[in-house]
């Protein structure tokens, strides 16, 4: 599998601000995306490629040496741009103990990037959908969109001649691949990017899928649909399961029940998180059918991603005291197909 490497990736804002717990809070989601993408190209067969390498990635600054042409290195630097600016001057702005955890999981990051691969340019003759989204938003102050194109092509006819898929890992940012619809203190987080589109000389089309974990490899749907969703099947579980050709960007996916974003399942099912923020689980509106056999028109379902103890993801995480006594059953269902 050939993954090509976002320049937004390493993206994190509030890493530098002087607020010590925002500044804390954005370390700790920088971290976590780090090891998220480094358990991923862990992956038997995983080569990793970078949209923009003219020079070799290295935790120092350029410097400049007597006698350099100063043009040369006025480029390399704006091709290192997406590192050295983004990465660096907001790790060094944090406290000892985060910018070293940073660190040792860049330096795994880099560990990957001397195992991958660094694929020659292509013409390009052919379209690309969604590339421009990814390469130019607004906050970037600049277009990455040429090298991408050029690398994702790259890839496309190499995945193509070696019979290997081609994947993006990428960051989720707003104004860029999400859009935030959260309302009333209720989270719902809309992914707008789930895929881009290749369609050039030399290689098939080709749908390249955008993921940031591994979970978005194994459940697909994950790509679109919140990560905290579970997908665990069994007598007793209440998995989501995601609404027919939910890939299609025409397909409703999430909408507004009871005044409350949330997110549509096969079912006709809403799924809204707990209006207090946080917490571990679900709060599930059921459809008239389920509503009759289980006896509740709303459950609480245990989330995927919880800590040990909370309870199995699709399980009834908990029935409030004065519910229980309406409750028929607590087995669960099925997605269809």
């Amino acid at each position: 599998m050939l993954v090509v490497l976002d320049p937004g990736f390493f993206r994190e804002d509030g890493i530098d601000s002087g607020d010590a717990p925002q500044r804390d809070a954005a370390s700790r989601r920088l971290r976590h995306r780090l090891d998220q993408a480094n358990a991923l190209l862990m992956q038997p067969g995983t080569q990793l490629v970078v949209a923009v390498d003219k020079l070799a990635w290295t935790l120092d600054p350029p410097q400049v040496r007597t006698g350099e042409d100063l043009t040369q290195l006025v480029v390399a630097v704006d091709k290192l741009a997406w590192f050295d600016d983004v990465f660096r001057a907001q790790v060094k702005s944090l406290e000892l103990g985060a910018e070293r955890s940073l660190k040792q999981a860049f330096a795994r990051l880099l560990e990957h990037r001397k195992r991958g691969r660094t694929l020659p340019g292509v013409v390009l003759t052919g379209t690309m959908w969604g590339v421009a989204q990814m390469a130019e938003w607004p906050a970037s102050k600049r277009s990455w969109r040429p090298e991408l194109e050029r690398v994702l092509g790259a890839s496309v006819v190499t995945a193509a001649r070696e019979g290997v898929p081609v994947v993006f890992l990428c960051h989720r940012i707003e104004s860029r691949n999400i859009r935030d619809r959260s309302s009333n203190s209720v989270e719902l987080v809309e992914v707008l990017r789930w895929r881009l589109s290749v369609s050039i000389r030399g290689a098939l089309p080709a749908l390249i899928p955008c993921v940031g974990q591994l979970r978005h490899l194994d459940v697909p749907w994950t790509r679109r649909m919140d990560d905290r969703l579970p997908d665990r099947h069994g007598p007793d579980l209440h998995p989501y399961c995601p609404p027919p050709g939910w890939a299609h960007a025409q397909t409703k996916v999430w909408g507004t029940h009871e005044g409350r974003p949330c997110w549509l399942d096969a079912h006709g099912q809403w799924w809204a998180r707990p209006a207090t923020g946080g917490g571990y689980h679900w709060d599930v509106y059921l459809n008239p059918d389920e509503e009759h056999r289980i006896g509740l028109s709303q459950i609480n379902v245990t989330r995927h991603g919880v800590p040990i103890g909370e309870g199995i993801p699709g399980d009834l995480h908990h029935v409030p005291k004065k519910k229980r006594q309406a409750i028929r059953t607590c087995s669960g269902w099925r997605c269809p197909g």
